[in-house]
């Protein structure tokens, strides 16, 4: 999910050549980021042993949240981020601007992704059903990336158990990257992480190819399904506060947002879920990122 910062090497360059051009495959993206021969493919008790001390600092939660202020070429103003999770049941992201309130609002739980444009009073929901075999774990991998641990897409946050479903290199002491591929019906996703041996993220890459299908209906499901995507995030931290550097192609379309400041509260209290028969609802994702 993320990469560990080396002096020499130009994380912040690499991210910003353009998603769409950069991601050939995760993991040799990941690889050449490190000087050559400095890689280590660990399998066995080996990679178990790395994989449950990386696991071994992830605490037990019941709810969780935190704040950032976000900056983005698809927002007018800069604006605050505030998050709330309990845990494998409920995630609220709310969006927050300067002498207007809430301007947007994601929510997520058991059955739907429900993207809400409250400047434009619209909304689009999207049945979890619609991943497939990911539906059954997609919310927790989902929290897992909100909170800076390394998931495994559709098994869970990463364990002695499942590490034995993707490949686990080893570039210093303290410096791991993850790569794994995972197959859903027509499509195939390319991830992979960089983490230390603390369980923190460093940076994340993904891609995910157009499915081939014959499908003309015009769900939310297709239009954010339906198109390439890739993604690439970079965590710089300082002491309990990260900040991150979120890159997003879907289609011919790029998006991208700065995080700064995120620190994690625990067993948090959180805020309000949105009545929805207050908006219209749309299918259409990309309408909604307009603002």
């Amino acid at each position: 999910m993320t990469i560990m910062r080396i002096e020499n090497l130009q994380y912040s360059n690499f991210m910003n050549r353009g998603i769409q051009r950069v991601f050939l495959t995760i993991i040799a993206l990941l690889l050449i980021s490190f000087p050559s021969g400095a890689q280590e493919l660990l399998s066995g008790k080996k990679a178990s042993s790395v994989a449950g001390s990386i696991a071994s600092n992830y605490k037990n939660w019941t709810t969780a949240g935190w704040s950032a202020k976000v900056k983005s070429d698809m927002l007018p103003v800069s604006v605050t981020a505030k998050t709330f999770m309990r845990r494998d049941s409920l995630t609220l992201i709310s969006l927050r601007a300067p002498l207007v309130g809430e301007v947007a609002r994601i929510e997520i739980d058991r059955n739907a992704i429900t993207v809400v444009n409250k400047m434009k009073k619209r909304y689009a929901q999207m049945n979890i059903a619609a991943y497939g075999e990911l539906a059954t774990t997609l919310h927790s991998n989902i929290q897992d990336i909100l909170i800076g641990r390394v998931t495994i897409i559709g098994e869970g946050t990463l364990s002695k158990s499942n590490c034995k479903d993707v490949d686990l290199y080893q570039v210093d002491d303290n410096t791991f990257l993850i790569s794994a591929t995972l197959n859903v019906g027509e499509t195939s996703v390319n991830y992979g992480y960089a983490a230390d041996l603390q369980g923190r993220i460093l940076e994340m890459m993904a891609t995910q190819g157009k499915p081939h299908t014959t499908s003309t209906s015009k769900s939310a499901e297709d239009d954010l399904l339906g198109v390439s995507k890739n993604m690439g995030v970079a965590v710089v931290y300082d002491k309990n506060k990260a900040d991150a550097d979120i890159n997003i192609s879907l289609g011919q379309r790029n998006y991208g947002a700065f995080f700064e400041g995120v620190e994690i509260e625990w067993n948090t209290k959180g805020f309000d879920r949105l009545n929805l028969r207050n908006y219209t609802r749309t299918n259409s994702i990309s309408e909604l990122l307009r603002f």
